[in-house]
């Protein structure tokens, strides 16, 4: 087929020569955004949404339909005023599903053409964009509309107070944050994902189960691209701009200059004029910002104007422009007015189709063509004119029409209005396949245009990109797809031929066959692991691996779970060096089999010779095959320890090897981060979640125990993900009050309070209890370690707290009595202390607060100094003064004797217990510094915590402190 090109794709990614009267004029030389910035559909691609939240959770599998409608822009039209654009008005990307708020409709195509001037005309104020205006504002590169904020409903239909879309039909909101009205797919707000950060506090829960992408993810480094135009012309970017309007100071976040009003109920309009009628009591119900009358400019309050804009320049416009931005906060959260503000800053275009009456009107035809300007297709004029309804000679007289030889005519302007024959001959080829040995195919082309002889060739991919190299005939591809050659005459002028390449018929020779098998899924005695969460429906259809940190944007789906499917993994094709060339999504069965979408267990991709192989499960510690692909190969990992590459990177369960368990941030590493991820959700019941490392739907201890018990395991560190970040996505948010654990301290010696995120603790540092380091009447003298003698005078009267000394004795004891402490000590704790990534020691001195008011100190009388000799000076309790206060190193008595008592806090802010666990038993399950999680009298539900550990010192006591902290020690001042 010989083809004279039309801009029907890609726009943005060509730079072709024109001819406009007999002058050559190179788009990209003078490249226009409003002719290049739109999203070009391939022509295949057909919009895909969701179509309802089932049970609103991710328990079910979502319902996914293809509406066979092509997306996003088909064509773009233009002449010297306007720039005509017919799209859909459906993206690319998945949306849906909308009906979080009952929704009851899903979009479809609108066969709508776009107009925009391509010199817009400033004409502040001359439009509004209030409530009033229903319909499109303005529309996204990708053809998708954009609305305001207004839903067309008021409060209790008075016609007064205007609901704020944003905020009324926030469930109802693709994940792509579009939404359909009637069939009219459309942007209220900023068009990014809502989980693209996981901070917004507008993200539906939703939105975790259903993957989406939208059109754009703002960048904080960059000036956000183009992401559409509103009706007046002036282009609308995302949130991101230059800092200064001369393009200098880096990047800023763009901030509108309205705000919520300051009132407290809703009986004044924003101009200050008493409203008719009186709009709802402000409350979480209603809070500010749920309707537009909420919402008042207050000039030079944000960087941008009345209109939501400003006059910058941007990367397309290097003179400066007019231009308006899609607001947003750091978090991703939509803020008004979130695209134009109540006015439009330029003069409204109207136009036929759908976006009203008069105006321009259509793309042109041949009779609107101005004089000297060739049209039929060659991208100046565009429209609906072909061939077979344009003369000849549409840019002036004289010329004529020949038949050049591969089903289309086309014309030769080398002169134009003048005759001249055409004696074009294109071909690109032959269809043809990939050859299954190298996974290549070879592309050659021929031919020639007009008169000339000095001819120049190149081919494209189907999205418009020169294949890299081919200045030539002659091109080597490794992927299926459309091609195309293009031919340019000595003048520029060029014709194109095309040519299909398929798959290889017949699977590729290179392949790899993968067994693998889960050591949480794995029975010891079968080998097999368990389908638990097949059979209960949690297994999703479609890939889960697009999120951190794999990235991974495909789009396999499988229409229905085979029955012997155990989970998702993650199969990568990586170089010598661990690079990665190609990955794709399989599923695993009970024995282990990686499998395809389309059941192959032969994992084929192009150009696999020489390369390797990594298998990435949710949950285990992944594998790098340590054999290069030669042919086709079978990997029996459970069979074969040295086909994983590196030390010790399989485990043995029964007598197969397996991967490591607990793995749950997966970045390569199995330490803390892992347990966070953990921590996010320890107690979830029937969903799908990495830290469920047994797969049974449920995370519960089991879980952090297949991670305790591989802790500190490192995996190949050529496959590792380092740009994981487990601590931002998997924190615990902030309960909002103070731990049920801080009752128990005394309220005579503590004042405990939240300040942000962080409990705050201080302390007189005076005991509740009896003791006989209070002061008294008998005087004792003591000997320091340097030989000087120290002594504690004898008091009038002893303290009513004093006791006689039972197990030591006054000689013995230390100097110093409790009530001669005059001080504060205090301590500042994170409200949901997180585990550290590594252990770090204690020190000398004050480790923490115990619940008496007193401070406890670990198992060292000083530097490098043992706890043994100092025994005899300690109470009752296991306490003793010196250098600067009463404190505890051991067991204490006073209010915990071999129980399960709450002791007190250790300054990373985990709390510490007594020698047993919630249940009355001594628990086994301790890591090094007497930690482990699980339930507490504080907590049924289980969290991190340390206990005194039930071993002997010194025949007879209990250390109440002898290990390292596991999360970040806070200083005590």
């Amino acid at each position: 087929m010989n083809i004279v090109l039309k801009f029907t794709f890609s726009v943005f990614a060509f730079c072709f020569l024109i001819n406009t009267n007999a002058q050559l004029t190179s788009i990209c030389d003078n490249a226009d955004p409003a002719i290049n910035a739109w999203k070009m559909g391939d022509g295949v691609t057909t919009m895909k949404y969701y179509t309802d939240i089932n049970d609103a959770g991710c328990n079910t599998n979502p319902n996914i339909v293809d509406s066979g409608v092509e997306t996003d822009v088909q064509a773009v039209y233009y002449n010297s005023d306007y720039v005509w654009v017919e799209t859909t008005g459906c993206p690319s990307h998945m949306t849906g599903p909308y009906n979080g708020d009952g929704n009851p409709s899903f979009p479809n195509d609108q066969a709508r053409t776009i107009v925009i001037p391509r010199t817009p005309t400033a004409n502040p104020g001359s439009s509004t964009n209030d409530y009033s205006r229903l319909g499109p504002i303005g529309y996204a590169v990708n053809g998708v509309a954009f609305y305001n904020a207004s839903d067309n409903m008021t409060y209790n239909n008075q016609g007064v107070w205007y609901r704020n879309a944003v905020f009324f039909e926030n469930e109802g909101f693709g994940c792509d944050r579009t939404h359909p009205a009637n069939d009219d797919l459309h942007y209220h707000q900023t068009p990014i994902p809502f989980n693209y950060n996981n901070t917004a506090t507008q993200n539906p829960d939703v939105c975790d189960c259903f993957p989406s992408n939208a059109l754009f993810t703002p960048s904080t480094t960059a000036h956000s691209p183009i992401i559409g135009f509103a009706l007046d012309g002036y282009p609308i970017y995302g949130p991101y701009a230059f800092t200064n309007t001369d393009g200098t100071g880096g990047v800023a976040l763009m901030t509108p200059s309205y705000q919520t009003r300051n009132i407290t109920t809703r009986t004044t309009l924003p101009d200050g004029s008493t409203a008719t009628s009186t709009g709802p009591a402000i409350s979480a119900t209603y809070p500010l910002g749920a309707f537009w009358q909420d919402y008042e400019y207050v000039a030079g309050s944000g960087t941008l104007d009345y209109y939501n804009g400003r006059f910058a320049v941007t990367p397309e416009y290097p003179q400066g422009t007019y231009a308006y931005f899609a607001t947003m906060d750091v978090n991703g959260d939509a803020v008004f007015p979130y695209f134009v503000g109540l006015e439009f800053y330029g003069e409204l275009v109207d136009c036929d189709g759908n976006t009203g009456g008069g105006g321009p009107g259509s793309p042109p035809d041949c009779s609107q063509v101005p004089a000297g300007q060739p049209c039929c297709g060659d991208g100046i004029c565009g429209g609906p004119e072909t061939a077979d309804n344009c003369p000849a000679d549409c840019g002036g007289g004289g010329g004529t029409t020949t038949d050049c030889d591969l089903d289309a005519t086309a014309i030769n302007y080398a002169n134009s209005g003048s005759t001249t024959t055409c004696t074009n001959t294109v071909n690109a080829g032959i269809d043809s396949v990939i050859d299954c040995l190298t996974g290549q195919a070879t592309l050659t082309g021929s031919g020639n245009t007009g008169t000339g002889s000095a001819y120049s060739y190149q081919w494209h991919t189907n999205d418009g990109n020169i294949i890299s190299g081919a200045t030539t005939q002659t091109a080597t591809v490794d992927a299926e797809g459309t091609y195309y050659f293009f031919v340019y005459d000595e003048n520029g002028f060029y014709f194109f031929d095309e040519v299909v390449v398929g798959a290889c018929v017949g699977g590729l020779t290179y392949s790899a066959s993968v067994k693998v098998l889960f050591e949480g899924y794995t029975n010891a005695t079968s080998g097999l692991m368990h389908t638990d969460l097949n059979t209960q429906g949690l297994i999703p259809n479609a890939q889960p691996f697009n999120q951190e940190p794999w990235n991974y944007s495909g789009i396999e789906t499988l229409a229905s779970i085979p029955s012997d499917m155990t989970d998702w993994i993650l199969v990568v094709m990586r170089d010598a060096s661990g690079n990665i060339l190609n990955q794709k999504a399989c599923y695993v069965n009970i024995s282990g089999q990686v499998y395809d979408m389309n059941g192959n267990a032969d994992i084929s991709f192009p150009n696999m010779s020489g390369n390797y192989i990594s298998v990435h499960p949710r949950h285990h510690l992944a594998v790098l095959i340590s054999e290069p692909i030669t042919g086709q190969m079978l990997y029996d990992l459970p069979s074969d320890l040295s086909l994983a590459s590196g030390i010790e990177q399989m485990k043995i369960v029964g007598s197969n090897y397996t991967l490591y368990a607990g793995e749950y941030c997966a970045n390569g590493v199995e330490n803390n981060l892992d347990f966070n991820v953990w921590t996010s959700d320890a107690s979830a019941v029937l969903q799908y979640l990495p830290q469920d490392g047994d797969g049974n739907g449920v995370v519960n201890n089991l879980d952090f125990n297949l991670w305790t018990n591989n802790r500190s395991k490192v995996g190949e560190p050529t496959i590792q993900y380092s740009g994981a970040d487990c601590t931002l996505n998997n924190t615990i948010p902030p309960t909002s009050g103070l731990h049920p654990a801080f009752n128990e301290f005394d309220t005579e010696s503590f004042n405990i309070y939240l300040s942000d995120d962080d409990v705050v603790l201080e302390t007189d540092g005076l005991p509740n209890h009896t003791s006989p380091y209070w002061s008294n009447t008998t005087a004792r003298s003591s000997v320091d370690p340097q030989g000087n003698t120290i002594t504690t005078p004898a008091a009038a009267v002893n303290h009513p707290l004093f006791v006689a000394p039972t197990v030591t004795t006054y000689v013995d004891m230390a100097p110093g009595n409790i009530d001669d402490f005059n001080g504060m000590y205090t301590l500042t704790v994170p409200q949901e202390p997180q585990l550290a990534t590594n252990s770090s020691a204690t020190g000398l001195g004050a480790i923490g607060f115990a619940v008496s008011g007193a401070v406890i100190y670990n198992d060292e009388e000083g530097p490098n100094v043992p706890l043994d000799n100092a025994v005899v000076s300690l109470d009752y309790t296991a306490a003793h003064t010196g250098p600067q206060s009463y404190h505890y190193h051991l067991e204490p008595k006073a209010w915990s004797d071999d129980d399960g008592e709450l002791i007190g806090i250790i300054s990373d802010g985990f709390f510490l217990y007594g020698r047993r666990d919630y249940d009355g038993s001594y628990p086994t399950d301790l890591d090094a510094s007497g930690g482990h999680f699980g339930p507490t009298i504080h907590n049924p539900s289980g969290e991190y915590h340390y206990h005194i550990q039930n071993e002997l010192f010194l025949n007879q006591y209990y250390i109440l402190f002898p290990g390292d902290y596991q999360g970040t020690p806070n200083s005590i001042q």
